[in-house]
């Protein structure tokens, strides 16, 4: 008797493939590292905010009675603390999360929600959710009759080509491979709901749905690709239509997207005593000021400087369809409302992340476009657009490699830092990158200056506040400041609370020139200081003098921004001065200082 071989489709070997060098990623770095504890952070960032709903209903504290913290935790108009992130990114890691706590609850062990198998937990249903959102993607691709080969193409190019592979295996307590995995299985669903339409399915799509917006509410923005879907306005309207003659389906269905988004209302009235609460209440959309060439080309965390492959995506399909205006207009439109919805948020590169994160909640999107177009594409131009996808994927994978050892910035890369940076590795590399770029808070009052130095060193050495010893006297008539090596400290600026008073909000702006005449500046660092009346510190800030490293004979102009917190009081100061741990000597020059304040 004959066995027969069953044939596995490429796809599926794809995902298999994912899945094992995943397993293996995330068992030898992510938990084990060289230190053999890398697990013991990985609940950081938002994902902390999100982790938090567990801590409060099973930890010490009280979900009504939370402490503020500035991060996560805010006040609300009713002095009352609520959690400023939905409550979905914790109702899908429950089900790996409730099963450790409830063993070690059974068990009689002591409960530390932070430990080692919570921590671990959280990798295990960020792996999960990837599997799941690739499993989607691929059947959904298939429902187009794509090519398997090209499908599995799809898949290896959107997890190693795009930041998906960093946020599902690094940052896997972040919301967003959560948001991507439940967009896949929704838009694999709708798609076979336009196929062969079940009232049944309805229900599930309703909770996806439900649980996408619950994750993060802009997710919402999803349903505008449903005519593309669709493949017309015409059969998406034929489609609600045909939903709202299923009755009572249809009630079921809105009734039970409904009692699933009030489980977040719930959790606002045990935090806070009110039914509706915008838990962002400090920030908020520049609708009429978006950062939408920021948010895709700029070196700070531009989408297609830092996932070129989705700019391919985006292009294969423009060249293919370019004749076919309705499917361009079904497709485009609504990726360029996303594009300025999320540039809108006043947090345009929304902090700390590698690339543009938000985009990986509708990756969905762009591998479909790109599927399509290879579809139709010619073998030699698929030749060529896999080659320039390969380059993509190896040029993510090494970036993703500078970003995880802090050889990149976390937050606020530009052109002068990405050119220094660019193919570099080792040690030598690591936290090399300085400077400070924060940008203002948000805010609906226009700034006002309310101090201003262009050129602070001159105006003291006029003065004579400054040694002689440390004083450079320029052809120019211009002064700077000189830091021998054996200087540890200079360059003390104090500015009174009482000169600033009057704003709930402050930013400082601060440039400089440095010319390294020999040694090291890595060890080199602006303190900002606020001091009391008693001269104790209360608030501390330290930044690396240099944006770049710089050799002997090389001078460079840094630019530094930074939010403020308000003063305790009018008598305290805000110091700032040059603390260097480097054998070096070298020159502070043209030294302009600004502080701007708003309400």
């Amino acid at each position: 008797m004959k066995i027969k071989k069953q044939h596995i489709s490429s796809s599926n070997k794809a995902l298999v493939i994912i899945a094992i060098f995943s397993m293996l990623f995330i068992w030898a770095v992510r938990w084990n590292g060289i230190s053999g504890n890398n697990y013991k952070n990985i609940i950081r960032s938002d994902g902390n905010g999100y982790y938090h709903y567990f801590e409060a209903l099973f930890g010490e504290e009280s979900i009504d009675n939370q402490q503020e913290n500035g991060i996560f935790l805010v006040k609300t108009k009713n002095d009352r603390v609520v959690n400023k992130y939905f409550v979905g990114t914790a109702l899908l890691m429950s089900p790996f999360v409730m099963p450790v706590y409830l063993i070690q609850k059974s068990l009689g062990l002591e409960i530390d929600l932070r430990s080692e198998y919570y921590q671990k937990s959280i990798s295990i249903a960020a792996l999960f959710y990837l599997i799941l959102g690739l499993w989607a993607i691929s059947k959904l691709l298939s429902f187009y009759d794509i090519d398997d080969r090209i499908i599995a193409f799809a898949l290896f190019a959107i997890f190693f080509g795009t930041n998906l592979s960093y946020y599902a295996l690094i940052g896997s307590s972040m919301s967003h491979v959560y948001s991507f995995s439940l967009i896949s299985v929704f838009l694999m669903l709708f798609k076979k709901q336009v196929d062969s339409f079940q009232a049944k399915r309805l229900l599930i799509l309703s909770v996806l749905l439900a649980l996408i917006v619950l994750i993060r509410p802009l997710n919402i923005l999803i349903v505008l690709f449903l005519p593309f879907i669709s493949s017309s306005f015409d059969n998406f309207y034929q489609l609600i239509r045909k939903k709202a003659k299923t009755f009572p389906i249809n009630i079921i269905a809105i009734l039970v997207l409904g009692l699933i988004i009030f489980i977040q209302l719930l959790f606002w009235k045990f935090q806070t005593g009110n039914w509706i609460v915008w838990s962002y209440s400090n920030e908020g959309f520049y609708f009429f000021n978006p950062h939408l060439i920021d948010f895709l080309f700029s070196f700070r965390k531009g989408l297609f400087i830092y996932s070129p492959f989705l700019f391919l995506c985006l292009l294969v399909f423009v060249v293919v369809y370019r004749k076919k205006k309705h499917e361009l207009l079904l497709s485009f439109v609504p990726i360029l409302f996303i594009f300025y919805m999320l540039s809108s948020w006043w947090n345009w590169y929304y902090g700390d992340s590698y690339g543009s994160r938000v985009i990986i909640d509708y990756l969905p999107v762009f591998v479909l476009l790109f599927a399509l177009g290879m579809q139709k594409m010619h073998i030699s131009k698929q030749r060529i657009v896999v080659l320039l996808a390969s380059l993509f994927v190896i040029l993510n994978v090494f970036q993703s490699y500078q970003y995880y050892h802090n050889i990149m910035s976390h937050f606020d890369m530009n052109a002068s830092k990405y050119a220094c940076i660019f193919g570099r590795v080792g040690e030598k590399y690591e936290n090399s990158l300085g400077g400070n770029d924060d940008i203002v808070s948000y805010h609906k009052k226009p700034l006002q200056i309310i101090y201003q130095c262009d050129n602070y060193i001159d105006s003291v050495a006029s003065l004579q506040l400054i040694d002689s010893e440390n004083l450079e006297n320029f052809e120019n008539g211009e002064y700077g400041y000189l830091f021998k090596k054996r200087d540890k400290y200079g360059l003390n600026i104090r500015i009174s609370a009482d000169e600033l008073k009057g704003f709930d909000k402050y930013y400082l702006e601060f440039s400089n020139n440095v010319l390294l005449n020999n040694g090291d500046m890595k060890g080199a660092y602006w303190i900002l200081v606020y001091t009391d009346s008693l001269n104790q510190n209360y608030h501390s800030a330290r930044i690396k003098v240099n944006e770049i490293p710089l050799s002997a004979g090389e001078e460079y102009t840094n630019f530094y921004k930074l939010n403020l917190p308000r003063f305790k009081s009018e008598k305290d100061n805000l110091n700032l001065y040059i603390q260097t741990y480097s054998e070096a000597e070298f020159i502070v020059s043209d030294l302009g200082i600004k502080i701007s304040g708003t309400n």
